[in-house]
């Protein structure tokens, strides 16, 4: 099986499916974790404004890639695999570290091309048998801020002029609707005569 990076693809981001860009980056191979495997690619980034420094990640999350690194991304996670390992655990209380192993497996079952999982990482024997360095750690703290940046949207944080860091502790907290709240679950007049 053929990555879409050895069959001479290259995805230009920042532009419009087919239109050209005046100012491409160079080459670089990215790894994509999508609910049907490991995809290795090439992308060229536009620099037509190299003043803005987040214009990787701007680029990349357009696309609806989540970027494991904030910096130069190497590996990235599409918004459906989150959105639908976060439904998955949701549900079926289903831990990650299964999940990433059975998207790895979807593209390397035989184990034939270790190298999908991680192309650059160290390998370290034990035993005579090579271990790869996974990307777990990398999709673990992806997800985490998935999660966060969930509860921060549904919170009304996300539409806050200030953003999430201007709001004050605590206002983000769901009551519980069990607690006595006067005026609202219990008679106030009644606990004013206790």
């Amino acid at each position: 099986m053929e990555s879409l990076a050895a069959l001479g693809l290259v995805l230009q981001l920042g532009h419009a499916v087919g239109e050209k860009c005046p100012h491409p980056s160079r080459h670089h191979q990215l790894t994509i974790f999508d609910l049907n495997g490991v995809h290795q690619v090439i992308i060229r980034y536009c620099v037509c404004s190299p003043e803005d420094p987040a214009y990787r990640r701007r680029q990349l999350l357009r696309m609806m890639w989540f970027p494991a690194t904030l910096v130069q991304p190497h590996t990235v996670f599409t918004f459906h695999l989150l959105d639908f390992f976060h439904q998955l655990q949701s549900h079926n209380k289903t831990n990650l570290y299964d999940f990433y192993n059975t998207i790895v497996r979807l593209s390397n079952n035989a184990g034939l091309s270790p190298e999908i999982v991680s192309p650059k990482g160290p390998i370290f024997y034990l035993f005579a048998q090579p271990i790869i360095q996974h990307r777990y750690n990398e999709i673990s703290l992806v997800y985490r801020m998935w999660v966060h940046l969930h509860i921060l949207k549904r919170g009304g944080a996300a539409y806050h002029p200030g953003g999430a860091d201007s709001l004050p502790d605590g206002s983000m907290a769901v009551e519980c609707p069990a607690c006595p709240h006067p005026g609202r679950n219990i008679d106030a007049q009644a606990l004013a005569e206790e």
